[in-house]
C-alpha cells in the first residue's frame, strides 16, 4: 500500500479506482482520500468575511478574502460587469518552471469575486447562496428566505443556526432534518414538528428528549405522554440554562443507550459513506443525492462517474474538483460552473477548453487566460499536461501554498480542527487577524428568561462565553427567540456553527462488526454482519446493520 505524501499513513488503492486514473489518463494519487478531502476544503472559505473596498467602483464591500493578503477585489456588480477583461491578465508560461508557482501569479493578479451570492436579495452578508432573500451570515444556501447563521441549507425559511436541511421551517439548532417545521435542538430527523431534544426521530411531533420513535406523538425520553405533559416540559426545559443542562445530559445518556445506524442512507445500490440518498455505486462519499459511480465525493448532487469532488451539482468524468455546477469533463479546477473540458483554472464561469485560467467568463481554448484556435490550443494541452507529469503537479489538486485562505478560515477547519501549530507543520497558511472584535462587551448578564429580555438588548454588545468575541442580536433574530421561546444564546455565531459541525461525524470510513445481540434478529447470540461506517470503535453508541437496525425501530 502507497504511503501518504502528507501524513505518512498508508491508504489503498483499488483495481476500480486504478481504471478510473487510466480513464482520466492521471497518475495514481500521492495523497490519502482524507488529505485530499482536506485539500480541496482549503479553497472554500464560506464564513469568514471582512468589510473591504471595492477596488474598481470604490463602494464599501463586504469580501470573503482578507484584505491583509493584497488581492485585488471587486464587488459583485464590478465583477460581472464588462468593464475589465481576464485576457488583459495573461501572460507567457515558462517552460523551464513547474505550472503551481506560474498559476499562483495568475491568481494573485487576477481581480476576485468578493462573494458569490446569485439572484439574491439583502444577502451582503452571506456567501456561496443562489436565488435567496434575507439571509445573513450564512452560506451554501440555495431557494431560502429568512435564515440566519446556517449552512448548507435547501429550500427552507424562518430558520437560524441550522445546517445540512432540506425544506424545513422555522427551525433552530437542526442538524441534518428534511421536511420539518417549528422544531429545534434536533438531528437526522425527518417529516417532524413541534420537536425539541430529538435525534434519528421520523414522521413525529410533540417528542421531546427522543431517540429513534417513528410516526408517533406526545413522547418525552421515549415515554408516551399526554400533550399537556409534553408542552409543561418544553417550557421546564427553556425555562433556564440549569434545567437546559440537565435535560440535555439526560438526552445524551439515552442516545447512547439506542441502536445507531452505521450509516444514513435512503434508496441507495452498492454504497456506503453517511448521508446518503438516491444514489448508486458510490463509495466513500457524504452527504450526496442522485449520485452514480462516484468514489470520494462530498456535498454532491445529481451527478456521475467522479472521484474526489467536493460541493458540485450535475457534474460528469471530473476528477479532483471543487465547487462545479453543470460541468463534463474537469480535472484540479476551483469553482467552475456552466463549464468543460477545463483544467487546473480557478474560477471560471461558461467555458470550454480552458487550461491553467483564473476568473474567466465565456472563454475557450485558452491558456493561462490567452487565447488561440482550437489546433493551437490543443497542442499546448498536451505539452502541458506532459510538462506537469515530469514535475509531479499532473493528477494533484490545486496545492494550499496557492490558495486565497489561511486554513483556519475555511471549511476543512469545520471538519478537521487542526491546531495552528499542526497546520504550520504541514505548511500550510493560518490567519491570525480574522474579523470580529474582543473586549468591547457592554452586558456581561443575559436573562435566561427571553420572555423578560427587552428590545434593550438590540442596543448591547455581547461576548461569546467560549471565543470571547463579541457578537450582537439582530432585531429579526431577537423576534426569532421571542416566538419560539428560546434563550439569547451564550456563544457568538461562529462557535455556535462550530459546535454543530462536531455534532457530526468525521468524514472518514473505519470496518466494524454490528452491535446487536438482541434476539429474534435472525442471528444467535451477536450478529456477525460486517461494514464500513463513521462511528469509531472507541465510542459509546451501540452501531447496528441495516438489518438489525430496521428491525429494531421499525
Amino acid at each position: 500500500m502507497p504511503s501518504c505524501k502528507n501524513c505518512q499513513k498508508e491508504f489503498t488503492i483499488t483495481d476500480a479506482d486504478r481504471a478510473f486514473y487510466h480513464k482520466m489518463d492521471v497518475p495514481e494519487p500521492t495523497w490519502c482520500p482524507q488529505c485530499r478531502q482536506i485539500r480541496r476544503l482549503m479553497w472554500r472559505n464560506e464564513k469568514s468575511l471582512y468589510p473591504d473596498t471595492c477596488d474598481l467602483c470604490g463602494k464599501n464591500i463586504i469580501s470573503n478574502l482578507n484584505p491583509n493578503r493584497g488581492y485585488t477585489v471587486y464587488c459583485y456588480d464590478c465583477w460581472w460587469s464588462d468593464k475589465w477583461n481576464p485576457l488583459d491578465y495573461s501572460f507567457e508560461f515558462d517552460w523551464t518552471k513547474p505550472f503551481f508557482p506560474q498559476f499562483s501569479e495568475l491568481i494573485k493578479k487576477i481581480p476576485q469575486n468578493a462573494i458569490f451570492a446569485s439572484r439574491s436579495v439583502n444577502c451582503e452578508y452571506s456567501n456561496i447562496i443562489a436565488d435567496c432573500k434575507n439571509c445573513y451570515l450564512s452560506s451554501g444556501i440555495r431557494e431560502s428566505e429568512d435564515v440566519m447563521y446556517s449552512r448548507w441549507i435547501q429550500s427552507c425559511r424562518d430558520s437560524i443556526d441550522c445546517s445540512y436541511i432540506w425544506n424545513t421551517e422555522l427551525c433552530y439548532q437542526a442538524i441534518q432534518c428534511f421536511d420539518c417545521y417549528g422544531c429545534f435542538y434536533i438531528q437526522n430527523a425527518d417529516n417532524c414538528h413541534d420537536c425539541c431534544l430529538c435525534f434519528d426521530c421520523n414522521g413525529c411531533s410533540n417528542c421531546f428528549g427522543c431517540v429513534g420513535l417513528r410516526n408517533v406523538n406526545n413522547f418525552i425520553f421515549n415515554q408516551p405522554a399526554t400533550e399537556e405533559e409534553y408542552k409543561n416540559k418544553l417550557k421546564e426545559f427553556l425555562s433556564g440554562r440549569d434545567k437546559f443542562n440537565k435535560y440535555q445530559n439526560e438526552f445524551e445518556i439515552l442516545k447512547k443507550t439506542k441502536p445507531h445506524a452505521h450509516c444514513r442512507a435512503k434508496k441507495v445500490i452498492n454504497c456506503d459513506g453517511d448521508y446518503l440518498l438516491n444514489s448508486k455505486n458510490c463509495h466513500d462519499c457524504y452527504v450526496i443525492d442522485g449520485e452514480e459511480d462516484c468514489r470520494f465525493n462530498d456535498y454532491a448532487n445529481r451527478s456521475k462517474d467522479n472521484y474526489d469532488a467536493t460541493a458540485f451539482t450535475d457534474v460528469e468524468n471530473s476528477y479532483e474538483v471543487h465547487s462545479a455546477f453543470k460541468n463534463y469533463s474537469l480535472i484540479g479546477t476551483s469553482i467552475c460552473w456552466y463549464s468543460n473540458f477545463v483544467y487546473y483554472s480557478y474560477c471560471c464561469f461558461n467555458t470550454q477548453n480552458c487550461f491553467g485560467c483564473a476568473g474567466f467568463k465565456k472563454g475557450k481554448n485558452s491558456f493561462f487566460n490567452k487565447q488561440y484556435s482550437e489546433e493551437e490550443y490543443l497542442k499546448i494541452k498536451e505539452k502541458i499536461i506532459a510538462h506537469m507529469k515530469k514535475t509531479g503537479e499532473w493528477g494533484e489538486f490545486l496545492p494550499p501554498s496557492i490558495c486565497p485562505f489561511g486554513f483556519n478560515e475555511t471549511a476543512a477547519y469545520y471538519h478537521y480542527p487542526f491546531t495552528r501549530d499542526q497546520v504550520l507543520t504541514y505548511g500550510w497558511k493560518w490567519e491570525d487577524n480574522l474579523s470580529g472584535t474582543f473586549g468591547q462587551e457592554t452586558i456581561k448578564q443575559i436573562l435566561e428568561n427571553i420572555d423578560e429580555v427587552s428590545e434593550n438588548i438590540l442596543k448591547e454588545i455581547l461576548a461569546c462565553q467560549k471565543c470571547k468575541k463579541n457578537y450582537k442580536i439582530l432585531t429579526q433574530e431577537l423576534k426569532f427567540y421571542k416566538k419560539l421561546g428560546i434563550p439569547i444564546p451564550l456563544m457568538c455565531p461562529s462557535c455556535r456553527f462550530e459546535a454543530r459541525e462536531r455534532k457530526v461525524n468525521p468524514r472518514q470510513l473505519l470496518a466494524r462488526e454490528c452491535m446487536c445481540d438482541q434476539p429474534g434478529h435472525k442471528h444467535q447470540d451477536k450478529c456477525q454482519n460486517k461494514f464500513k461506517t463513521t462511528y469509531a470503535p472507541d465510542r459509546p453508541e451501540k452501531v447496528y446493520c441495516e438489518e438489525c437496525y430496521q428491525k429494531e425501530i421499525y
